[in-house]
């Protein structure tokens, strides 16, 4: 084997958050593309190995996404089996689009929480995305992802490592937006940067870094937007005291 080390992998991520208020809620759009070389005297583009996303500092989980929501057990996603998955709808986070040259036309399928703890990293978070074209050419996909989230800083990081060895040259994520969207944009407005690696299999330790930025221009609740967490007001007030005010008689504290 020769020529292993020649750069012939160039991968393009875009994301963008679907919410452009501070503080707010936002999904997330991710858009992967990585170009196939299909000429058959030509080097040809290594499968993906490993994705890692890190998501700006503030941005964070919305405690709105959690109403309702369930997660879906290894039990239920039946990974290294072909067996149809059986998770809760209420688990589904998102949808998913991958078109590969393998098949005609793209395959759909969605994002799933993944059970606390009941997972292939036994991690408080992960995800999972399944793509299926069972109906035509038996098609079932199950890829798992683990969600870390730095204790320091609190920034999120979702990596996919070991993916299955197939070309794919565009890859499509949509998560939930709205007021149940899963993200919480950061608190200051301004451009903010999301950390993307990508590495192939044929050069694994050399990933690719195709970070992008985006830009947040209003601030929550029609308020004015603040591009410095400094100058974000924090003015606490506190009152107390007794609604009745007679003397050794019963009152409620407020």
């Amino acid at each position: 084997m020769t020529d292993c080390d020649r750069p012939r992998f160039e991968p393009s991520v875009e994301l963008v958050p679907t919410g452009k208020q501070a503080n707010s809620p936002t999904g997330l759009n991710v858009h992967v593309q990585v170009a196939q070389n299909e000429t058959p005297s030509a080097l040809a583009t290594p499968p993906v190995k490993r994705t890692e996303i890190t998501l700006p500092e503030g941005m964070s989980f919305s405690p709105s996404f959690a109403d309702g929501l369930q997660s879906c057990s290894l039990a239920q996603m039946k990974l290294g089996t072909k067996e149809p998955i059986s998770c809760p709808d209420a688990s589904r986070i998102g949808e998913v689009e991958l078109s590969t040259p393998l098949v005609p036309k793209p395959l759909e399928g969605s994002m799933y929480l993944a059970a606390q703890g009941d997972n292939p990293f036994g991690s408080l978070f992960a995800l999972y995305l399944v793509l299926h074209d069972t109906e035509e050419r038996g098609v079932l996909v199950k890829m798992p992802g683990r969600i870390d989230v730095d204790q320091v800083t609190g920034r999120i990081t979702t990596t996919f490592d070991q993916l299955p060895q197939f070309p794919f040259d565009d890859m499509t994520l949509k998560f939930r937006s709205g007021p149940r969207a899963p993200l919480v944009n950061p608190p200051t407005c301004g451009e903010h940067t999301i950390g993307v690696e990508v590495a192939s299999y044929a050069q694994p330790n050399a990933p690719i870094d195709v970070s992008n930025t985006y830009e947040v221009t209003e601030g929550p609740n029609g308020e004015p937007c603040s591009s410095s967490l400094s100058s974000r007001p924090f003015s606490p007030r506190m009152s107390a005291g007794t609604l009745n005010p007679t003397a050794g008689s019963y009152s409620p504290f407020l």
